[in-house]
């Protein structure tokens, strides 16, 4: 399934599925249908925006922030 197979799936549901959500997190190591871009901001793929940190509920942010130190930490590695 191609990322916008996925997300258009998704988007087309009413309640919480569990295979895109297990598909998603594995993709992307965050909750469907956030994602980090190559800056790391917040993506939300339904409404195709930017999020900033503050507009983020806990577990989003969380997930973001670990997320952001894996990819600082691989960078210094570099």
């Amino acid at each position: 399934m191609s990322n916008n197979e996925l997300l258009k799936f998704g988007s087309e549901i009413t309640r919480h599925n569990e295979i895109i959500q297990k598909e998603w997190y594995k993709r992307y190591q965050m909750n469907f249908p956030y994602a980090l871009d190559y800056e790391g901001n917040i993506v939300h793929h339904i409404m195709n925006c930017i999020l900033q940190d503050d507009e983020c509920d806990k577990l989003i942010l969380k997930q973001a922030l670990n997320l952001r130190e894996e990819q600082s930490k691989n960078i210094v590695l570099s």
